[in-house]
């Protein structure tokens, strides 16, 4: 597995439900590959689609950081070591994600008239997120 570069301080901790729907909360390394997309490995089994909150590990105030909630957009096979990589994409209270014509929404009133701001996440720097 192609290993993408880091920009700074990437260390955060994702939590969330498994492919058992276990819960699970582990140390990762959030990546940003040339496109800006955002990319974790871990050992925990993610579905498609679910969602897993995120935060920095290194933080000044860590009681006061919130977690900031991603979609799982793809999951890539297992490498050697037993890990595999997940790419996010962040949701933003009042945004929602196209899945291939459904929405990250159950119901489907939420989603009327929903549009991301032109400075939102998919334009935000590793630093913006990670604040």
């Amino acid at each position: 597995m192609k290993e993408s570069k880091h920009t700074g301080d990437g260390r955060i901790e994702i939590s969330g439900w498994d492919q058992d729907n276990m819960y699970f909360s582990e140390i990762a390394d959030l990546s940003l590959d040339p496109k800006g997309e955002k990319k974790i490995v871990l050992r925990s089994s993610l579905r498609l689609r679910s969602v897993v909150f995120a935060r920095p590990v290194a933080s000044a105030a860590p009681g006061k950081i919130l977690p900031v909630a991603y979609l799982v957009v793809q999951v890539k096979p297992r490498d050697a070591k037993g890990r595999a990589e997940a790419r996010l994409v962040q949701l933003c209270p009042g945004s929602h994600v196209s899945l291939g014509g459904n929405v990250a929404s159950y119901k489907a009133e939420d989603s009327r008239g929903a549009q991301e701001p032109a400075d939102g996440p998919a334009h935000w720097t590793e630093e913006e997120i990670l604040r």
